[in-house]
């Protein structure tokens, strides 16, 4: 047997459990109080998608915070004609990385039992509030979603590979999740009552961390709090990048290989075993020619199971295209060249710049 139909079985068990619905919520439940937090630096593209979904959503949250983080822009004035309340995030202090620090000022002026801390690019389903607080409140703990991925133009297809390879390595969804706790938290979407937020020490906890939602979720579960993590899909949803391609580069430059070190190394192991054999059966297409008919057939067989895992894999995230996943190979190109960059730019120059801001990465100290 070759090695690639290993890998593939491999990727199906990584992915074992992917398709995790969020449990529709019961009219008659009463619901705990919510406080949704929404950290926000030059948000003004992305704000009203956001604020005009959760107005639909009104009869399920306490307060909409829309914490401003020194943005330059239009932010602050766009929360507020929807009704937000708007507070702006003191100076940023030593030990301290801008995201965290807003989060930890908004969680201090929220009245809610329940807190979400939610990325101004995301938007909320029809329904999809009463879905997530009904799932948090039948399993307690904490709770983070990865938002269903929005496509709307063909180059952000180039995110497939990064989404997919983070919900792999976030290790909730293998065949063994059940027994083995998951690498740390999604970072879109953070759902934990006041009381555990405030048991674990919340965003001061991990006040100096680039990746927050890893570290964070590894927090609660060392305080013995349970964390579930799942798919948005029909509950929260995003767009990433609508700038263009240059922005989509930057963006996943940022912290990707940070993830990567992050996550467990078997699982590491085991993704790249899997991304290897995906590559190997698309240069296996190179030999078709002077190859014998079961040498034919066994290439473009394997070949076209990789490109249904992927499909598979792809639409249970977002709506990307079939296209996408029939060129799969070169989207793992992408990924291997962006995340080539991304390890220069965290483990050498150790300094990237977002939203206007330069990020130094390496550690920092005092608070």
């Amino acid at each position: 047997m070759n090695l690639e139909w290993i890998y593939l079985l491999i990727g199906s068990l990584i992915l074992w459990k992917i398709a995790i619905p969020l449990k529709q919520g019961s009219s008659h439940q009463e619901a705990a109080r919510l406080s949704i937090i929404i950290p926000a630096r030059n948000e003004e593209d992305n704000l009203p998608n956001l604020l005009s979904s959760l107005q639909s959503e009104s009869a399920n949250f306490h307060e909409v915070i829309v914490v401003d983080d020194h943005s330059e822009d239009g932010t602050a004035d766009i929360a507020e004609s929807y009704g937000a309340k708007v507070i702006k995030t003191p100076p940023l202090p030593p030990g301290w990385f801008g995201k965290s620090w807003a989060c930890w000022n908004g969680a201090k002026e929220a009245t809610g039992e329940l807190f979400m801390f939610l990325d101004a690019d995301t938007t909320i389903e029809p329904g999809g509030l009463r879905n997530i607080i009904s799932t948090q409140q039948k399993n307690g703990g904490a709770m983070t979603i990865q938002p269903y991925h929005k496509i709307d133009s063909a180059y952000e297809n180039l995110s497939g590979m990064f989404n997919l390879i983070a919900v792999m390595g976030m290790g909730s969804f293998h065949i063994l999740s059940r027994w083995i706790p998951p690498a740390g938290a999604f970072g879109q979407c953070f759902i934990c009552t006041k009381q555990d937020y405030e048991k674990v020490g919340g965003h001061s906890a991990i006040s100096n961390e680039i990746l927050e939602h890893m570290k964070l979720g590894k927090v609660f579960l060392e305080h013995g709090i349970p964390l579930r993590n799942y798919i948005g899909k029909h509950a929260v949803s995003m767009r990433m990048y609508p700038e263009g391609v240059k922005e989509l580069t930057h963006g996943w430059s940022k912290s990707f290989a940070s993830g990567a070190g992050a996550t467990n190394r078997l699982l590491l192991i085991l993704i790249i075993f899997w991304i290897s054999g995906g590559v190997s059966s698309a240069f296996s297409l190179l030999e078709l020619n002077g190859s014998s008919g079961i040498q034919t057939a066994n290439i473009l067989l394997l070949y076209g199971l990789y490109c249904i895992q992927v499909l598979f894999m792809l639409k249970t995230i977002g709506n990307f295209s079939w296209a996408a996943a029939l060129c799969f190979p070169l989207l793992t190109l992408f990924f291997i060249s962006v995340f080539a960059n991304s390890v220069v730019r965290t483990f050498l120059t150790k300094k990237v710049a977002w939203k206007g801001r330069s990020i130094s990465l390496a550690k920092k100290k005092g608070r």
